[in-house]
């Protein structure tokens, strides 16, 4: 069982854009952030793939800024949007695989 919901979609102007794009990447950071700490907590290594996804955050946020600053130089709207691709996962021997949502490019 699976589902496709939009999450976002419109026309903004850069720094509407900024905010709701800078704003979503840094929730993530900070989630991934807890997950790492919690982590450390319980005496577990961080995984791997979460300090990837955060270097990945790191840069895609920069990435995002310098677009942004694009737009607003040239005075054009942007078009934004985003879907969430979800889907179940069979349970793992640790647990449920937590890695089931997707937010597409």
């Amino acid at each position: 069982m699976g589902a496709s919901i939009s999450f976002f979609q419109g026309n903004y102007s850069p720094i509407e854009g900024a905010e709701l794009l800078i704003l979503l990447i840094n929730e993530k950071i900070k989630f991934l952030r807890a997950k790492c700490d919690r982590a450390k907590k319980t005496g577990q290594l961080p995984c791997e793939q979460d300090l990837s996804s955060l270097e990945q955050l790191r840069q895609a946020k920069q990435h995002i800024q310098e677009l942004i600053l694009s737009a607003h130089r040239r005075g054009v709207r942007l078009e934004i949007s985003s879907s969430f691709q979800i889907r179940e996962l069979e349970a793992s021997g640790s647990g449920m695989q937590l890695r089931t949502v997707r937010c597409p490019e």
